[in-house]
């Protein structure tokens, strides 16, 4: 093999990795940033619902709430696992929430 099959091989070969590395880094990031800024929105949204379950339903789940993400919904299930109320955004026929499922008991 001659010296500039090899030089080609190994400078291919650094490019490849450099962007692999690259792609990776920007991947993790934009992973990381999406996750962060979900996690917020669901936060921000269970604490209103949360706050308007303590004052008695004043306020409820409010159908033309704006300032929810799309794909962000609100579901209240009972003991038995039934849907008491939903935001216009969740799926119709949605199963209760399984075992594993992040829960939080609310005493009205």
């Amino acid at each position: 093999m001659t010296i500039r099959a090899r030089l080609t091989l190994i400078y291919a070969t650094a490019a490849v990795i450099t962007l692999v590395l690259a792609g990776t880094v920007v991947w993790w990031q934009l992973r990381t940033a999406l996750r962060s800024s979900l996690d917020s929105a669901l936060q921000t949204r269970a604490a209103s619902v949360l706050t308007a379950l303590e004052n008695q339903g004043q306020g409820g789940i409010q159908e033309n709430d704006t300032s929810t993400p799309p794909g962000v919904f609100v579901a209240i299930f009972d003991d038995l696992g039934h849907m008491v109320d939903s935001t216009a955004g969740a799926p119709k026929g949605l199963p209760s929430p399984q075992s594993g499922v992040r829960a939080q008991d609310v005493t009205i």
